[in-house]
């Protein structure tokens, strides 16, 4: 019994680790990818700013996608968590690297839910919830 508890738990953090990596992956294809428009083209930071946001959207949902794939009970709770984890490394490693600018509570708060509901969504525990009602 105890062998079969410690599986399932280090199944879960495999699978939490992978739907991180995942997301981690996106998230660098995609800065990439908004550094080279900026230098090629003329962008304004307004485009940049709604550029990271879609890519932090972007990457949390097919993290909850992944997650929705190794999961069976507690979607959404899952999908919340895995969001809230890539956005609290991701302020992890700006604070490490010194990079963090001064950004106000409501900004941080704002972030995290936007991370932690797109990968609830990632998981399909809304669109099922929808289903189910009509």
């Amino acid at each position: 019994m105890e062998y079969k508890r410690n599986y399932r738990s280090i199944r879960k953090a495999g699978d939490i680790g992978i739907a991180l990596l995942a997301s981690f992956l996106i998230t660098f294809l995609g800065i990439f990818g908004l550094s080279f428009s900026l230098l090629v083209f003329p962008v304004s930071e307004r485009v940049v700013d709604i550029g990271i946001l879609i890519l932090y959207i972007l990457s949390c949902f097919v993290a909850g996608r992944i997650i929705r794939k190794r999961t069976w009970n507690k979607r959404f709770l899952w999908g919340l968590l895995i969001g809230d984890a890539y956005y609290l490394i991701l302020v992890l490693m700006s604070v490490m690297c010194g990079s963090i600018t001064a950004m106000s509570v409501k900004d941080v708060i704002t972030s995290l839910v936007i991370c932690g509901v797109s990968a609830a969504l990632g998981c399909g525990t809304f669109v099922t919830a929808f289903r189910k009602s009509a």
